[in-house]
């Protein structure tokens, strides 16, 4: 009989839409939806994943940066090609030339500027060479073999205690002996006095003192290769800032996309 202008529904009817809902929440627990379903869970699972995207981006350039950040606040205690051309320039030159009958005195300061004071951190304390180069530069001549006596003496007028040693680094030499070495701390004053002790003449050069230290060779060494280092160190920091902009601006995009009104 109609009611309210429809029809009632069968019990047949009836018993086939409970069966419909059944099917419907037992696909529904398999996972199994509809297509309109199916959009929707894409879009509630793809806008947390897309959101996750810039979140790594920072993250991946944070990482980047981590070893650029280590060797930049260390960069104090490592040197420069300038620190290493500094230590192994002569810290005084004295032509043999000058040298006659009466002695020859100059003052040596035992340097201890700031990048001298970074020398002595990452090489530890040197020793100071006394030699007489040749006029070529390269090679130090034998001064037991020389008729001059080398004396330096502190402000107390004391003589300082020295001994017969090679040649510094980068000098050929003729004798295992052929120099003198000694000891001071920064910012010492010395007096280098030199007397000609014979009549023969003396072979053209000059007398000149320079900072040597064990392995120097190896020093160097280490100092190019930090060199670079820090040349593709500077190259990763600059990709992780990148990065780090990129998602920070993925970021900001996507709060204000989500802030607009529907």
């Amino acid at each position: 009989m109609p009611f309210f202008g429809q029809n009632r529904p069968t019990s047949s009817a009836t018993s086939q839409l409970i069966k419909v809902g059944r099917i419907e929440r037992v696909v529904n627990r398999l996972g199994f939806h509809s297509s309109r379903h199916c959009d929707n869970r894409k879009t509630a699972v793809g806008q947390p994943a897309m959101r996750r995207w810039p979140i790594w981006l920072v993250a991946l350039g944070g990482v980047i940066l981590i070893p650029g950040g280590i060797w930049f606040s260390t960069s104090r205690t490592r040197l420069t090609k300038n620190d290493d051309a500094t230590a192994l320039q002569p810290l005084i030159r004295i032509p043999l030339a000058s040298l006659h009958e009466q002695p020859l005195t100059t003052m040596l300061t035992i340097p201890k500027s700031p990048p001298w004071a970074r020398i002595r951190r990452a090489w530890g304390e040197p020793e100071f060479v006394i030699s007489a180069s040749e006029p070529t530069g390269r090679t130090v001549m034998c001064l037991s073999s020389m008729p001059v006596r080398i004396e330096v003496v502190n402000t107390n007028g004391s003589a300082i205690s020295m001994q017969a040693g090679a040649g510094p680094y980068g000098y050929s030499d003729y004798c295992s002996g052929s120099s003198l070495r000694f000891q001071a701390t920064g910012g010492s004053v010395l007096t280098l006095k030199i007397t000609k002790v014979e009549l023969r003449p003396v072979p053209a050069g000059d007398v000149i003192v320079l900072v040597d230290w064990w392995n120097t060779k190896d020093k160097l060494v280490g100092v190019a290769l930090d060199e670079e280092t820090g040349f593709l160190l500077k190259r990763l920091s600059i990709a992780g800032i990148l990065l780090i902009a990129v998602g920070a601006m993925l970021v900001v995009w996507d709060y204000s996309r989500r802030q607009r009104p529907v």
